[in-house]
């Protein structure tokens, strides 16, 4: 890099691509779990990208569903966010079990938020 000043350029650009993909592998890790268990009352994540962890989601702590068909892009993530909007979990629809805990957590979240996500999926698909 001494030789050539615009070696440095090349380095900036290559640590901005490091940057970036580490940025989506961290959010992998922390907010996709490999093992999803759901009943009527609360959905458990377990399993981790590289951890034991197991998180507890209740049903009644969904305040929004984002991503994915909610957005127009159905082959994107879809996350569950929580009371102050953070993301309590997220995980790809491309899954073969994806529609059936979907259909259990339509079927268990808010009327309110319900309609909402109607709303969402009615506008994107009238694009």
């Amino acid at each position: 890099m001494s030789q050539h000043w615009y070696a440095f350029f090349f380095a900036l650009v290559n640590l901005a691509i490091i940057v970036l993909l580490n940025r989506y592998y961290l959010k992998v890790h922390r907010f996709f779990p490999f093992t999803i268990y759901a009943d009527n009352e609360k959905m458990v994540g377990r399993n981790f990208f590289l951890s034991k962890k197991a998180i507890e989601i209740k049903y009644s702590e969904i305040k929004n569903i984002s991503g994915g068909m909610f957005a127009g892009m159905p082959s994107r993530p879809v996350y569950l966010h929580g009371v102050n909007g953070s993301i309590l979990i997220g995980f790809y629809a491309r899954n073969n079990k994806f529609p059936k805990l979907f259909e259990t957590i339509l079927k268990n979240i808010s009327e309110e938020l319900y309609r909402e996500l109607l709303q969402q999926i009615k506008k994107h698909h009238q694009k």
